[in-house]
């Protein structure tokens, strides 16, 4: 564990030990990836793939790119919520600045240590952290920033929780970074019944 992120936790969470591949586990090892589609990420390659794309997405779209700077400006740490196998925002940010303390995070957390172990000890600035984003064992006003591409939408569970929390961590002047898809009503009702029905089952909704 980076020794920066142990003063940002809760006490509660200051004795727990990183596991063997340096990864705080706060889910008590739920496992949410089926060994069939951690098969599948690691034979195609997805994290090495999509820290690539993400990078090369963030360089030839002005919009993500002004998010990525936004949440640089505020000097960190970022949290990178529900980063998922795609990372997030975490390869932007790292290209634009390499030095900004960032947390990586994520539900599952056999996909936190596939980052852990594909940045290896290039980043002491970067920590690596599995818990549920509704319950972040953050101290209250750590950070500079909480980012999330996509992250907030595939939360489980309470959406308005995990808002809550991002909230909570965040200090006085902090950033929110956003880069989500949202559909209203109107959107999701002109839908194909097959993408409707799939819609109903994680829907993050808002009003026209």
């Amino acid at each position: 564990m980076q020794p920066w992120l142990n003063d940002l936790l809760v006490p509660t969470a200051q004795a727990l030990c990183p596991n063997a591949q340096g990864v705080l586990d706060f889910t008590g090892g739920e496992q949410l990836w089926s060994s069939i589609d951690l098969r599948m990420l690691d034979d195609e390659d997805w994290i090495a793939r999509n820290w690539q794309l993400e990078r090369e997405h963030a360089l030839h779209q002005p919009a993500r790119q002004r998010i990525c700077e936004a949440a640089i400006s505020t000097g960190g740490p970022i949290l990178e919520i529900a980063a998922g196998p795609g990372g997030g925002n975490l390869s932007p940010l790292l290209h634009l600045e390499p030095e900004i303390k960032i947390i990586v995070n994520d539900l599952e957390f056999r996909i936190v240590e596939r980052w852990q172990h594909f940045l290896g000890d290039r980043y002491s600035n970067v920590a690596f952290a599995a818990f549920d984003a509704s319950m972040i064992p953050l101290k209250d006003n750590s950070m500079g920033c909480v980012s999330s591409r996509g992250g907030i939408s595939n939360c489980r569970g309470d959406s308005n929780a995990v808002l809550s929390e991002c909230a909570r961590v965040l200090r006085p002047g902090g950033l929110l970074v956003l880069y989500e898809m949202c559909l209203s009503p109107r959107t999701v009702a002109s839908l194909p019944q097959v993408l409707r029905e799939a819609w109903v089952v994680s829907p993050w909704v808002y009003g026209d």
